[in-house]
C-alpha cells in the first residue's frame, strides 16, 4: 500500500495495489517540540477483487420448454456469494447467490449467455460466460402408410424405430419395413 496524498496532514489517501497485503497502520502527530505518542495500531484487512471463476458447468444447448437445468461453478476461495445472469426469458427458480443455480427454459426464452462472478466485501469479481443456443423442440411426428412405405410428417431430423429400439441409419422421411413390428419415428 502507498500513500497518495495527504502525508503530513490529518487525513490520507492509500492506494491499495494488487501486490497490497494486510497490516497495521499508525498515526504519530509532530511538530516544532517534537513527535508525540503513535496512535493505536489499526488493522486494515486486504482482499482482492474476485478473478474470473472456472468454466461454468450445465448444458450449452438446450430445446425449449426445458425445466430444472442446473449450471454451477467450482466454489471460490473468498467469494461471500455469487452473481449470474442468464438469457433474455430464462427464469432462475433456485440458488441465486450460491455457486449452483436451477433454471427453467420457458416457450419465450432465447438464446445468450449464463455469466457467473464471485463476490467479495470488494464487489463483484470478473466474470464467466457460458453461450447457451435454445433451440424450438421439433413437433411430434405423424407417421402415415402408404402402399407397404412409412411415411413421417417431418421431412428433417427423423429416426425409426422398431419395438423401442432404433433402426440403424434409418432417418429418412420413409421407411419400408423388411418385418412385422411397433414402427414409429
Amino acid at each position: 500500500a502507498s500513500i497518495v496524498s495527504g502525508s503530513g496532514t490529518n487525513s490520507i489517501t492509500v492506494d491499495f495495489s494488487q501486490a497490497a497485503t494486510s497490516g497495521n497502520i499508525v498515526v504519530t502527530a509532530n511538530n516544532l517540540c517534537g513527535n508525540g505518542a503513535s496512535s493505536p495500531p489499526l488493522f486494515i484487512t486486504v482482499r482482492p477483487i474476485l478473478t474470473a471463476p472456472d468454466p461454468i458447468n450445465g448444458s450449452n444447448h438446450v430445446c425449449k420448454p426445458a425445466y430444472g437445468l442446473v449450471y454451477t461453478i467450482n466454489p471460490m476461495p473468498g467469494a461471500t456469494s455469487y452473481n449470474w445472469s442468464v438469457p433474455l426469458g430464462v427464469n432462475v427458480i433456485a440458488g441465486n447467490g450460491t455457486n449452483s443455480i436451477t433454471t427453467d427454459f420457458p416457450l419465450n426464452s432465447c438464446s445468450g449467455n449464463v455469466t457467473a462472478a464471485g463476490i467479495n466485501e470488494c464487489g463483484s469479481g470478473a466474470i464467466t460466460t457460458l453461450l447457451v443456443m435454445v433451440h424450438e423442440t421439433p413437433p411430434t411426428p405423424i407417421v402415415m402408410l402408404s402402399g407397404d412405405t412409412l411415411v413421417s410428417s417431418t421431412t428433417l431430423g427423423n429416426q425409426w424405430f422398431v419395438n423401442q429400439h432404433i433402426i440403424p441409419d434409418a432417418t429418412g422421411q420413409k421407411y419400408l419395413p423388411s418385418a412385422s413390428g411397433d414402427y414409429h419415428d
